[in-house]
């Protein structure tokens, strides 16, 4: 088997400073990639300092001002919609309840001269809310048969409420000539709603 021939110093040292030559310039190239890599985040670290830079100098006081603002605006907001939808509730019972006692007092042939409906209160066993209305009932009618129908539609008709006291006034006999009075009832009915938690 022939043998290469033996390279003399000159082409060895001539391979040698290829060798090292391209070396250096491999490592020079990716010397200068990585100098302009960070050359480019530099300028974007930078870029994004004078960013967070013009961000904090911003004066938010005012932004933060009106957000306080609007926030309390919001709270009243809602406290006055609560207020006003028990008001509203309110005012659907009392003028139900009234309703129904002009209809009871309708057809028992009786008139009721005084109703007055006091503010609702509120109260609650084992977790269920409860409103009370109070009201107080004077009818008149030719006759105390009447009167005590009257009250026993009321009755009928709020089973779950309560009624007393009861006050009845019957007038004597008319004399000759004299006009016929009539008779009276005086009453305080209690009525009792469950109310509906808002959804």
């Amino acid at each position: 088997m022939a043998r290469l021939p033996a390279l003399s110093i000159t082409v060895r040292w001539i391979l040698a400073i290829v060798v090292v030559g391209g070396l250096l310039g491999a490592g020079y190239v990716y010397y200068h990639r990585l100098q302009t890599e960070q050359e480019a985040l530099r300028g974007a670290l930078s870029q994004s300092d004078a960013i967070i830079a013009a961000f904090r100098a911003v004066d938010l006081s005012a932004m933060t001002a009106e957000i306080d603002e609007l926030e309390g605006r919001t709270a009243t907001a809602v406290g006055r919609e609560r207020s006003l939808a028990q008001r509203y509730q309110g005012y659907t019972h009392s003028i139900e309840i009234e309703e129904t006692l002009y209809q009871a007092a309708a057809e028992a042939n009786c008139s009721i001269t005084s109703l007055a409906c006091a503010l609702p209160t509120e109260s609650a066993i084992e977790g269920v809310r409860f409103e009370t209305y109070g009201l107080s009932v004077t009818a008149e009618a030719a006759v105390p048969p009447q009167l005590l129908n009257f009250i026993l539609k009321v009755s009928n008709t709020y089973e779950s409420g309560s009624i007393g006291p009861i006050t009845v006034s019957v007038p004597r006999p008319p004399e000759e000539g004299t006009t016929e009075e009539k008779s009276t009832v005086t009453f305080q009915l209690r009525v009792t709603y469950i109310l509906q938690e808002a959804a």
